[in-house]
């Protein structure tokens, strides 16, 4: 079990990576935005949602590439149920109709932490962002 570190933590860096980049965009998209002279050619409103969305979107990418690893160990059978699987740890639900072999079950954990901080990181970026395109592209910032 204590094996499963590594992975976990190669899982870490995989997700972080792919959330990291994702963040960037849609911070400097939307900071570019705010800071033109342009006007928003979608409402603000609508804005917010394609943010939100947007980091949806990397978290099922980075709970497939989750699966894409129970595949790889052959701890889960078929893509389906690890996908599943993965968004059920990935976002602590923990139905627990899947479970993993006791050799890989600190896997679960590990992605189960992982989750917990890519969704804590979403909610920053969305309310930071929320808060710019709301109040101006200098809220928040200090002077």
């Amino acid at each position: 079990m204590i094996n499963n570190i590594p992975i976990g933590a190669l899982m870490l860096l995989i997700t972080t990576g792919i959330h990291a980049i994702v963040s960037r965009k849609i911070i400097k998209l939307t900071t570019g935005l705010l800071n033109s002279k342009k006007k928003f050619v979608i409402p603000k409103t609508y804005w917010i949602g394609l943010i939100v969305l947007a980091m949806f979107f990397a978290s099922l990418v980075e709970s497939f590439a989750w699966a894409l690893a129970y595949l790889s160990l052959n701890v889960i059978d078929g893509i389906e149920n690890a996908f599943y699987f993965s968004l059920v740890c990935y976002t602590t639900v923990g139905f627990g109709d899947i479970v993993l072999h006791d050799k890989y079950r600190l896997l679960s954990t590990i992605e189960a932490a992982n989750g917990i901080i890519i969704f804590g990181w979403s909610t920053a970026i969305v309310m930071a962002l929320l808060q710019r395109i709301s109040f101006g592209p200098q809220a928040g910032k200090k002077n």
